[in-house]
């Protein structure tokens, strides 16, 4: 019988926490608040 290890992750990561009004150099609006999450499962 094999035994083997397992590893994991949990990430989050999030853009733009104030919601500030940011715009591009062309003048866009940049989008608003952006939470990204994910789970690395090994």
């Amino acid at each position: 019988m094999m035994c083997t290890k397992r590893a994991s992750q949990v990430l989050a990561s999030m853009d733009n926490v104030t919601n500030a009004a940011v715009y591009e150099q062309c003048g866009l609006p940049r989008a608003g608040r952006t939470l990204r999450l994910g789970v690395d499962l090994r």
